[in-house]
């Protein structure tokens, strides 16, 4: 089991790995495949990107890095502000969807006859 790094006091932090398979045949750095193409069993090429997201005394950073299909490495910070707003949009999003749900769920009982949110009455 692997140790946890040591944190300071107030500071926060979670890493993550996605593999992404996108379109394409992944090449060497010298432009050859690993097998032919008709060998490969799939014609899609895998990007793995890492990333740490970390809240220190509350203020927010993200850190990722991945190798792109041309095996050229990125490496991005993102301060406070962008991952704040980002956290934000996704936040409105995830609103918008669930009045929506609501909205259907709704509709759905209304059109099936059931008389919705009445309490029950107590004696």
């Amino acid at each position: 089991m692997a140790k946890r790094k040591q944190r300071l006091p107030g500071q926060f932090q979670a890493s993550f790995r996605v593999d992404v398979a996108q379109p394409g045949i992944e090449r060497g750095d010298d432009g050859r495949t690993q097998r032919e193409w008709f060998e490969s069993g799939e014609m899609m090429a895998t990007t793995t990107y890492l990333g740490d997201l970390e809240r220190m005394d509350g203020r927010w950073s993200l850190a990722m890095q991945w190798i792109d299909s041309e095996n050229q490495a990125h490496k991005y910070f993102l301060p406070h502000e962008v991952v704040k707003s980002l956290k934000s949009a996704l936040d409105r999003i995830m609103d918008q969807a669930v009045s929506e749900r609501a909205t259907k769920a709704a509709a759905t009982r209304k059109d099936r006859g059931i008389v919705p949110f009445k309490k029950a009455e107590t004696a």
